[in-house]
């Protein structure tokens, strides 16, 4: 992803990242959330996870910000709100069980989302 030539470049491999991700982890991190209350053990891990997905975040911010292609003008603060949207594990279950999206869906939902936010238009 950081050697993607252009911002339409990383988002489409960001989104392809995120889908293979949250296939694999947004039932534990829901697990594991419940679970944090109850024990200090499962508390810890909950918390190195979040501090990982903020690490995450901020990454995706920087390299987005450095490619060419993105809309000009865009605050940090609204990149790195884009990507904590993109990035949580409630959103992924939300709309592959709620609203009944597979996970092709998802992944074509994501990148949907951040052509409308992050691409000129």
């Amino acid at each position: 992803m950081e050697r993607a030539p252009d911002a339409v470049t990383f988002l489409e491999l960001h989104a392809a990242h995120l889908r293979r991700v949250n296939e694999r982890s947004a039932g534990i991190a829901r697990a594991l959330e419940q679970a944090a209350s109850d024990d200090p053990v499962v508390a810890s891990l909950w918390e190195w996870m979040n501090h990982n997905r903020a690490y995450a975040v901020g990454w995706a911010a920087t390299t987005l910000l450095a490619k060419p292609g993105r809309r000009k003008g865009l605050r940090r603060r609204d990149v790195e709100a884009t990507f904590w949207v993109a990035l949580d594990w409630g959103t992924y279950r939300t709309l592959t069980g709620e609203a009944g999206l597979t996970a092709d869906e998802f992944e074509r939902w994501l990148r949907g989302y951040y052509r409308s936010t992050l691409i000129p238009t």
